[in-house]
């Protein structure tokens, strides 16, 4: 629906979080360019408990690159509606 390929989890994608160079306070961070899509943001963060212990202490920084403020606007929406909490049923 939202895109043609699968979301990723981007943690999951990465080598470089099993050096032994990163501390527990070292940020993990993450640039996502263009891809005028938060699936990936969403999963990574829905996946994160699957890491190790190492990974799930380190705090996690997207940065994102998107033109088109539309985009933008979908995606603070959509992390708006997926961080609320007081949502009733219908």
């Amino acid at each position: 629906m939202w895109g043609f390929s699968p979301a990723l989890d981007l943690l999951a994608e990465t080598e470089f979080l099993s050096t032994a160079e990163a501390t527990a306070t070292t940020p993990i961070n993450i640039l996502i360019l263009s891809a005028c899509d938060i699936r990936h943001v969403i999963k990574t963060l829905s996946h994160r408990r699957r890491h190790p212990n190492a990974t799930q202490a380190r705090p996690l920084h997207f940065y994102m690159l998107d033109s088109p403020n539309e985009v933008i606007a979908r995606h603070l929406l959509l992390l708006s509606v997926i961080t609320d909490w007081e949502v009733s049923d219908p």
